[in-house]
């Protein structure tokens, strides 16, 4: 082997091993991202009336948690990643006949513009109640 070979195989080694100890994002299911919130995702839906929509969260780049009133909370799942999702302050979304369906889009404003990410899959979302172990004396 030539020098140059040699002196350049350390370097390739070093970079190798910095690589395998790098740590790997691990991506959650979307059940259980809900799951520590509160939520356990139901049943499907066609529609949610839009009047009602009242409160929103973002998840991750491709879910909104939906608030439409007491006690009615539903998933949207974007068909692809929504650009600005995760850190814009006000949401919109289109709307068919004052319905939001998966014919919709939701509507993001951010510094590089406006995007609308339409909509896959609306869910129903049901809280959890918590129960408590601590049941046992001391």
């Amino acid at each position: 082997m030539s020098k140059t070979c040699l002196g350049v195989m350390p370097i390739i080694a070093l970079a190798l091993a910095a690589c395998t100890q790098t740590p790997i994002t691990e991506i959650k299911p979307i059940a259980d991202v809900v799951a520590a919130r509160g939520y356990v995702i139901g049943e499907p839906v066609k529609e949610i009336l839009n009047h009602r929509v009242d409160g929103w969260n973002s998840v991750d780049a491709n879910h909104v948690i939906i608030n439409a009133g007491p006690s009615s909370d539903y998933l949207l799942t974007l068909m692809a990643p929504c650009t600005g999702l995760l850190f814009t302050s006000e949401l919109g979304f289109t709307s068919t006949a004052g319905r939001l369906t998966t014919l919709d889009s939701v509507v993001v404003q951010d510094s590089s513009g406006r995007s609308q990410c339409p909509i896959s899959r609306i869910e129903t979302l049901k809280r959890v109640k918590h129960t408590s172990d601590s049941g046992a004396k001391p």
